[in-house]
């Protein structure tokens, strides 16, 4: 049957649940999923999740750029039982998105992170010794083991600063972060998230007045070097969720590659122009990849009042979510959006965000895809797909379980 008419008198809400639910049929085809839903409704109420969802470009990007109207979260009861490292990590959160109010607080961010460049030559000798240390061999490899966990290490140490017994409590301390930052944490998770800001606060105070290359260094130089310890740590603690997907996106940003014909004639054809002083065409390729298959599935935002939006009356309150592929695959803003074409505009895309709580290390993170994407794909020119593939189920993020390649040719 043709994929195309798969989705023929399929409901919208049998659609949206199999997205929501990140079911394997989603996961292997998004393209499909996707463009129905661009084509269905500008933004339709989903009651199983109690929210308006916004498919179509227009509506997305008219939520993602007013955050004073669709602030990430106007509601968090602030308990006398939350230990204060807690709601100053939450009211970071919210300051990151609450629009014209804070954002000299966003924009001092951006720079510490842009300052946290300094060190790139660092972090990009790391992940060419993770990926030259992968030895040839006929033999199937995961991916994602190979891959993940050691660019994630290097990305907390050399990037960020932390130290070793940060970097192997990750898997504790970064969930419970994300479950403060939600107001959904119980006690255990914000006693864990308030002892990690305490320890990246000693680590800041260490880097204060040092000529620390790392985001913790630059961030001990914000406003100043005014800010406090847990100030400084709580900022951390949302740069480094937002960096959460990255190794991820190494893999998916393979795993799409391999799998589509045009684009590996493309990456192949621009390992030349990478190496050298102009990896804009690479570049160029991996937003591409993004655009089609994001790895944040979504984002949250909440109405402020009532108001009109999409031909909708939406009530204070309301919970919108903005279905990130959805928007990147618009029909009316993307010809062909299922084809992959790297010169195509990038305006009505959003694979990092958009708006005033887009990515704040964007262009470093692009940096790091190209670094990792490119390495790779020199250092393996005959890598192919092989066996099958898996995915960690759950809503957010596209996340493989499994990604079994071939390096190269048996013999």
């Amino acid at each position: 049957m043709d994929p195309k008419e798969s989705f023929v008198m399929r409901p919208t809400s049998r659609i949206l649940s199999e997205v929501f639910a990140g079911s394997a049929e989603f996961r292997n085809s998004p393209a499909g999923y996707y463009r129905e839903l661009s084509r269905s409704q500008s933004l339709v109420r989903f009651d199983d999740l109690e929210s308006w969802v916004c498919l179509s470009s227009d509506v997305s990007l008219e939520v993602l750029r007013n955050a004073e109207r669709y602030p990430l979260d106007p509601h968090w009861e602030d308990g006398a039982d939350v230990p204060d490292e807690a709601r100053v990590l939450r009211r970071s959160w919210l300051e990151f998105s609450a629009g014209s109010a804070h954002r000299a607080t966003r924009g001092e961010s951006s720079a510490a992170v842009s300052r946290s460049r300094e060190g790139w030559h660092t972090l990009e000798e790391s992940v060419g010794r993770i990926i030259d240390g992968i030895p040839h061999s006929s033999k199937p490899l995961d991916l994602v083991p190979a891959l993940v966990e050691p660019l994630w290490g290097v990305l907390l140490r050399d990037w960020v600063g932390l130290d070793d017994e940060l970097i192997l409590s990750r898997d504790e301390w970064i969930p419970a972060a994300v479950s403060v930052v939600n107001g959904m944490a119980d006690s255990h998770q914000m006693a864990c998230a308030s002892d990690a800001m305490k320890r990246i606060g000693e680590l800041i105070r260490v880097s204060t007045g040092s000529s620390d290359a790392t985001l913790l260094g630059a961030l001990a130089k914000c406003e100043g070097g005014a800010l406090s310890d847990i100030a400084a740590a709580a900022r951390a603690i949302n740069i480094i969720v937002d960096a959460t997907p990255l190794p991820q996106a190494v893999v998916l940003c393979l795993r799409e590659i391999l799998a589509d014909e045009a684009a590996r004639r493309y990456m192949a054809g621009q390992l030349d122009a990478a190496a050298s002083a102009d990896p804009s065409g690479f570049r160029r390729g991996i937003a591409e990849l993004l655009r089609r298959n994001p790895v944040q599935t979504f984002t949250v935002r909440f109405s402020a009042e009532e108001h009109m939006l999409g031909g909708k009356s939406i009530s204070a309150s309301d919970r919108l979510i903005v279905l990130i592929g959805s928007t990147n695959n618009d029909p009316l803003v993307h010809d062909r959006p299922e084809d992959f074409n790297p010169d195509r505009e990038a305006s009505g895309a959003a694979p990092f965000g958009f708006g005033p709580h887009s990515c704040l290390g964007r262009s470093l993170a692009l940096d790091f895809l190209v670094c990792a994407v490119r390495r790779v794909l020199t250092r393996f020119p005959e890598i192919s797909p092989t066996g099958k593939q898996s995915w960690i189920e759950g809503m957010g993020l596209n996340q493989l379980e499994r990604c079994p390649v071939s390096l190269c040719s048996a013999d």
